[in-house]
């Protein structure tokens, strides 16, 4: 049923439409400023950042893979991950080092393979004879044991697998530069 229409007395005048309020822009303003700051402080940060880190040219020569690997051992060992009862995350540190050596210096695909497949090609590397293929298994292996397998090793066998890896990346390192010192010293004295 339609509503019924007001009587006269209770009806009022039409009053005049009101004027449009133009909108307050000081909000927008607002939100732009801030826009502002924020990307200012993180484009600052960002400069801050690129002119605290050091040159590549002021560095100095870059390093050889035997040097990378000793520094970083040095770095894992006065980590102190070991006094913090962290074999877990000491072993994934040296068995990272360990690997990186092995692709940097042999050019034996390692940081992704696992210890199966890393295997045969450190059997079949020239660069390596019976005693470092087997040195190297022990240490990746008992690396992947205390990794994955929540073993953790006594200290012996902490202190022998970072004394392991010093002397295995020395003297492959080694090795191989007086191989290929040897190998351009012909050619040197075949041009003279």
């Amino acid at each position: 049923m339609p509503t019924p229409l007001p009587k006269l007395e209770e009806m009022k005048d039409i009053l005049d439409l009101k004027d449009i309020h133009p909108w307050d822009l000081r909000w927008v303003w607002g939100i732009a400023i801030s826009a502002g700051l924020i990307l200012a402080f993180f484009l600052g940060r960002a400069l801050w950042r690129r002119l605290r880190q050091p040159n590549a040219e002021d560095s100095g020569p870059p390093l050889t893979p035997e040097q990378r690997a000793l520094k970083k051992l040095d770095e894992l060992v006065n980590s102190r991950l070991v006094e913090a009862r962290q074999e877990r995350r000491f072993y994934f540190g040296l068995s990272d080092l360990f690997r990186e050596f092995i692709e940097d210096e042999l050019g034996i695909p390692a940081c992704e393979a696992t210890l199966e497949e890393l295997r045969p090609a450190l059997k079949a590397s020239p660069w390596l004879d019976q005693a470092q293929v087997r040195d190297a298994n022990w240490l990746l292996e008992l690396a992947d044991m205390a990794k994955f397998a929540q073993y953790v090793p006594p200290r012996e066998d902490i202190l022998k697998s970072v004394k392991l890896a010093r002397t295995w990346i020395q003297s492959v390192a080694g090795y191989r530069a007086k191989v290929l010192a040897e190998k351009s010293a012909p050619v040197q004295e075949a041009e003279a």
